[in-house]
């Protein structure tokens, strides 16, 4: 399945840039506006940097602050999501706050939200909806 859609995304994208490469510019300068706007185009998604909430004592300590953790495409999901696996948002909450002793949990909407554990285990409401969402999916 991954395989071949990966096939498929190369063989529009190589649609896409037949034309372009099919003519060479008409003169040497690249800067004047022509028919190739592939280089020019934003990328095909923007994954957002998530700013989670770090709670302590597995999540039934006090509210210590966010930390930022970004997302990347993922090509097996159809997307975004941690860059680094799921133990991330942990990781980053327990990197920026001491009081976390090592044991903090992560959460999406608050202590009642999508909360992970530093196992990467997930607790709460969460599912791929709002991850869709957020990837504009």
């Amino acid at each position: 399945m991954f395989r071949s859609a990966l096939v498929l995304v190369v063989i529009c994208l190589l649609a896409l840039a037949a034309p372009a490469l099919a003519q060479p510019p008409a003169n040497d300068s690249f800067l004047e506006p022509g028919p190739i706007v592939i280089a020019q185009q934003k990328p095909l998604r923007d994954c957002p940097t998530e700013h989670r909430e770090c709670y302590a004592d597995a999540g039934k300590g006090k509210y210590l602050g966010k930390a930022a953790c970004p997302t990347c495409w993922k090509w097996d999901e159809l997307a975004c999501d941690f860059c680094w696996g799921k133990k991330e948002p942990v990781s980053r909450c327990n990197s920026a706050f001491s009081a976390c002793n090592g044991n903090c949990w992560s959460c999406d909407g608050g202590r009642d939200g999508c909360c992970m554990d530093k196992d990467g285990n997930s607790h709460g409401p969460c599912d791929n909806a709002s991850k869709l969402k957020k990837a504009g999916g």
